[in-house]
């Protein structure tokens, strides 16, 4: 399993992570892979390339409902965007799409602040879509510019799956081409990517 972790108001990460409780249930904290990577390396990282999906694995527990995938924009705004979405796919060997949000569009991604996207059905977490304990939140911007966003680097040579089917990565992979409104069905043929943005499921 990955290391779990939960965050409160007395955590340093509150800070940064602006809303502790998760979106639908107050009682339980938000789930992130920043309790994977940490905050040491933090930085204003380019972690999405245009028309391409950025998916990380995240933590999460049996009974978890999720509702919004949110990332921390960095100091670059998203130049001319024209699609914007997130996705969660379960963590499986062939990751399968469990649910989308909306597409944003042309609507305005600012730098230096929390953009959030809301999965068009909540989903709850079970033992058939987190064998595992992780799920995987996959974010794409299609923009003349990505936005920049709060990532940690990491090596990408090594996979570190240390137990079979661990994540894929540890840091982040990419996945799909082209994309416009619509995720693709799974997450087929990932590349590492060795910026991981820090994305918080609530």
């Amino acid at each position: 399993m990955l290391i779990r972790g939960r965050y409160s108001a007395t955590n340093p990460l509150f800070s940064y992570l602006g809303q502790p409780a998760n979106a639908t249930q107050s009682d339980l904290a938000v789930r992130t892979n920043a309790t994977v990577l940490g905050l040491q390396a933090l930085t204003d990282g380019a972690a999405l390339t245009t028309a391409v999906c950025t998916a990380v694995p995240i933590p999460v527990e049996i009974g978890d409902i999720i509702t919004k995938v949110s990332v921390f924009v960095g100091a670059t705004a998203a130049g001319t965007p024209v699609n914007q979405w997130a996705a969660l796919y379960s963590g499986i060997a062939v990751p399968a799409l469990l649910a989308q949000s909306a597409d944003g569009t042309n609507a305005a991604v600012a730098a230096s602040g929390i953009a959030t996207f809301t999965l068009a059905s909540p989903i709850m977490v079970t033992a058939a879509n987190a064998p595992q304990g992780f799920l995987y939140a996959s974010v794409m911007i299609k923009a003349t510019t990505p936005p920049t966003l709060a990532s940690v680097t990491i090596a990408t040579a090594v996979a570190y799956q240390w137990y079979a089917n661990a994540p894929l990565k540890m840091g982040a992979v990419t996945h799909g081409s082209a994309l416009t409104a619509t995720a693709p069905a799974t997450i087929a043929t990932p590349t590492a990517q060795a910026v991981t943005p820090i994305v918080v499921l609530s």
